[in-house]
């Protein structure tokens, strides 16, 4: 499965300076490295992301149209996801206020590369980390931060929703789903799944560390039930 996606609102996407805080949401692009003597914290936000919970992402990437590259060399930039189960736009928080993952992923853009599309190493890592968050829905929103590395001297300008609606940040996801008990998504269900449900055993949705995972068959609390569920699959293989 996939989802395809595009920046669809001025409030969607921003460069925001590390050291003033100025937060630039109306400007035509999204500056990224190093411009008027602060390095910038770019946000990238994308509505509806039809990404159900509980499912493995194979590949993740963003794509930037690049307009301008005045950089002498490389801009090299830290990605991470913001750590939301619905992430706000950037009028409501701006960048420098929003939680991050931990998952991370170095992107350098080349002053050499041709400008136009550029797109951005996998972000698996950091998109898993915020459909694997117990609250998360599909439909959702999900943003990422780019921010600037202490190195650059530089910057790129990317187009912006204001600058361009068609020219917008986009992202591209590819998932499989994954069954039920198959708890770590690896497509076969095995001991150490079995053994996942029943370390939660006795949780309830009200209590800290909840997670719907759990609960195989749903009844807002991880008992006999969902163990029995979870071993019964045992040997099931695939990804549907």
């Amino acid at each position: 499965s996939s989802a395809q996606l595009q920046v669809i609102s001025g409030l969607d996407d921003t460069s925001q300076r590390i050291s003033s805080g100025y937060n630039d949401l109306a400007a035509i692009v999204v500056r990224l490295g190093y411009a008027n003597s602060n390095h910038m914290l770019g946000g990238l936000r994308f509505q509806g992301v039809a990404v159900p919970f509980h499912v493995k992402v194979l590949s993740a990437n963003l794509e930037l149209d690049r307009s301008y590259h005045q950089a002498a060399g490389a801009v090299n930039l830290t990605v991470r996801g913001v750590a939301l189960d619905n992430a706000p736009n950037f009028q409501t928080l701006a960048p420098l206020a929003l939680p991050t993952t931990a998952a991370s992923s170095a992107w350098s853009v080349a002053n050499s590369a041709p400008l136009g599309w550029t797109s951005s190493p996998d972000l698996a890592a950091i998109v898993q980390e915020v459909v694997d968050r117990p609250n998360w829905q599909a439909n959702a929103a999900l943003a990422f931060l780019l921010r600037s590395e202490t190195s650059n001297s530089g910057y790129f300008d990317a187009v912006s929703y204001e600058g361009n609606p068609t020219s917008a940040a986009r992202l591209r996801i590819s998932y499989a789903l994954c069954q039920a008990a198959d708890i770590d998504c690896s497509c076969q269900v095995a001991i150490n799944d079995v053994q996942a449900v029943a370390a939660h055993w006795g949780l309830t949705s009200a209590d800290p560390g909840w997670n719907r995972l759990y609960d195989l068959a749903p009844n807002g609390v991880v008992d006999a039930a969902d163990v029995i569920a979870a071993a019964s699959a045992w040997g099931q293989t695939g990804c549907p």
